[in-house]
């Protein structure tokens, strides 16, 4: 997707190309194609089609899913364990630009929800400014910040535990002086299932650490 926005279809077409072959087996059998960017879900589902001619492409696309999503259906299906262990804070979720543009909703908000404990706070302030590898070129790293200004200034508010955001350009400017890290939403669901303990313990020692 970076190559598309910087206009260099023919990098993208080889790099889509040989994703299509690595793809294109599992594909065939039916089996979805599960991203936790929300860029390379919306890429898959618009971009390849565009750029590489072949019935492959269109399997793969129709089975290209953002991972809330998946998990929501599985939710929705009775077949996501709901043994959330609670997460005693309060967190800033913000919304990436290519998650809206995949018009599911916000699926893995909405499953925080499940966690006991678990303050999150949505955080509409906007594009994050980094509009994927954009804020990342030296020339645009200024009037970046400028438009994502809001958000930052959001995440440096001392309420706020932890950040959390499906996109991994926008967490870099979630970071952006903010004493806080940000996380993908997948990993909070995570450590409330038991399985990130390390990071559970660094969620604990920041609470404490507010709290003293």
């Amino acid at each position: 997707m970076a190559m598309v926005s910087t206009g260099d279809l023919n990098a993208a077409r080889r790099i889509a190309e040989a994703n299509v072959r690595e793809l294109a087996s599992m594909a065939r059998e039916g089996l979805p194609i599960v991203c936790t960017e929300p860029a390379a879900a919306l890429c898959l589902k618009e971009d390849y089609p565009m750029l590489v001619e072949h019935p492959d492409t269109r399997l793969i696309s129709g089975l290209a899913i953002e991972a809330g999503s998946y998990l929501q259906e599985l939710f929705q299906k009775g077949r996501l364990k709901k043994d959330f262990s609670p997460l005693p804070l309060r967190i800033g979720y913000h919304e990436p630009c290519h998650l809206r543009a995949l018009q599911s909703g916000r699926p893995l908000r909405e499953l925080l929800d499940q966690i006991p404990e678990l303050d999150v706070r949505t955080l509409d302030k906007g594009c994050s400014g980094m509009a994927g590898t954009f804020g990342l070129t030296r020339e645009n790293f200024d009037l970046s910040l400028e438009i994502g200004q809001p958000l930052v200034d959001e995440m440096q508010s001392p309420d706020f535990i932890l950040g959390a955001t499906e996109c991994s350009s926008c967490r870099l400017q979630m970071q952006q002086d903010s004493p806080v890290e940000t996380v993908h939403p997948i990993k909070l669901l995570a450590a409330s299932y038991g399985l990130m303990p390390k990071l559970r313990d660094r969620l604990t020692k920041a609470v404490t650490a507010t709290e003293s």
